[in-house]
């Protein structure tokens, strides 16, 4: 199903790209890595059927805590309700992507998070209740 399938076909949005041949070029194809999960505070919620790789990661800061941002966001002049959504992420993996919404929309808790040993990472998540 997702064998040879472009970013456009897993409905990401190419934002600034004007073609997936473009967008390769620029960011050559970097795989899901093995500690991500872990280290990032992601999960692995999608994968190719055929090959078992990871085709979608989904915040889990999002999910259980919601983000640290206020209700209301100023963009020019007009102010807009900030999302309820969970942020997910998908090829092409960019680390340094995930670094940025963890360090914009989960700021305490990214910093808290970063001083835990990878055992303590490993199980944060575990007993948290996630909202819905």
């Amino acid at each position: 199903m997702f064998k040879d399938a472009s970013p456009n076909d897993l409905g990401i949005r190419l934002a600034g790209h004007a073609s997936p041949s473009n967008f390769s070029k620029k960011h050559p194809k970097v795989a899901f890595g093995n500690n991500w999960e872990i280290d990032l505070g992601v999960r692995v919620t999608g994968t190719n059927p055929d090959t078992n790789v990871p085709v979608m990661a989904t915040c889990q800061f999002c999910t259980v805590f919601g983000k640290e941002v206020d209700n209301e966001v100023i963009v020019g002049e007009k102010k807009r309700k900030t999302k309820h959504k969970f942020m997910s992420f998908g090829p092409p993996w960019r680390k340094d992507h995930i670094q940025n919404h963890m360090k914009t929309c989960h700021k305490e808790k990214w910093d808290t998070y970063n001083e835990l040993t990878t055992l303590e990472k490993a199980s944060f998540f575990n007993n948290l209740q996630k909202i819905n």
